[in-house]
């Protein structure tokens, strides 16, 4: 068995090289995905307010290690999307965009006068990723999903009869994971 050291090609790109990316939303669930997408190549741009996305206060140990493993393969930018030159910056970069990622509450990006109606108008091949905890409309719309989905899980199965810890993951081998 050979021993070579592994080389990395720092000029190579990946499948997704030549697509750019927007990123508005807070926390993980966007930044996963914007993740895994520059991970393959995009070009990730990722849009915060001023004081950043709250994942950048996430602590383990002192160090911001959440946000260093989140924003890799990203540039990140600050806009006051609250300001007429700051929407209008985004605006210009939504003409250039693949992919828009959201996660705002339903009805906040309309709120904010980006309703993909609107966005689908400046750029008709715009993929809009919208994240939110129980879809963008129905009952339970409104609704916050944090802090998990998993409690809400729990609480469905309880109400079918099983106890807390009756589902296990397990394994593809079948052993108890």
């Amino acid at each position: 068995m050979s021993t070579a050291p592994i080389r990395f090609d720092t000029g190579a790109s990946g499948p997704l090289a030549g697509f750019r990316v927007l990123d508005l939303s807070r926390l993980v669930a966007g930044n996963m995905l914007s993740l895994q997408l520059g991970d393959f190549g995009a070009e990730v741009i990722k849009v915060e307010p001023p004081e950043g996305d709250p994942l950048r206060a996430w602590r383990d140990g002192g160090e911001p290690l959440f946000w260093k493993t989140y924003s890799r393969n990203k540039m990140s930018i600050a806009l006051n999307l609250r300001k007429p030159a700051a929407m209008g910056a985004l605006l210009r970069l939504v003409d250039t965009a693949d992919v828009f990622i959201e996660n705002f509450r339903p009805g906040t990006l309309e709120a904010m006068g980006l309703a993909p109606e609107l966005l689908l108008a400046r750029n008709p091949r715009l993929i809009l990723v919208r994240i939110s905890g129980f879809g963008q409309t129905g009952p339970y719309a409104k609704r916050r999903a944090a802090p998990t989905l998993g409690q809400h899980t729990d609480e469905l199965l309880a109400s079918v009869g099983y106890a807390p810890g009756d589902i296990r993951a397990s394994r593809a081998d079948g052993g108890a994971a």
